[in-house]
């Protein structure tokens, strides 16, 4: 099951990072909070290769989206289903996801 990173479209601003897993369970865990993550349309990219490099693949994303006349919104998510202590660094994978609306013109 990957771990997701959670976090805000802009970085430069003070931002408060969530980490979430995905669960069937409702009641949640006492000590931690249970936020729903919205569905919706989403524009998805998977890097592989260092988590260096991950800006790269994220600013790629976001051009593709304005391209396509699609606006982000938070939360971006960013997950890996295999851990860095299980993968060299050029075979690492992760998963960027953004939420996109359409945009009104």
């Amino acid at each position: 099951m990957p771990l997701w990173a959670l976090y805000p479209l802009d970085l430069e601003e003070r931002m408060e990072i969530a980490v979430g897993v995905q669960t069937l369970e409702e009641g949640g865990t006492p000590g931690l909070g249970l936020e729903p993550l919205p569905g919706g349309l989403v524009a998805e990219t998977v890097h592989i290769g260092p988590c260096a490099q991950l800006p790269l693949a994220c600013n790629a994303l976001f051009a593709a989206i304005h391209e396509r006349g699609l606006r982000p919104h938070a939360p971006v998510r960013d997950a890996c289903p295999v851990g860095s202590a299980e993968a060299r660094q050029e075979e690492l994978m992760t998963r960027l996801i953004i939420p996109v609306q359409e945009s009104m013109a």
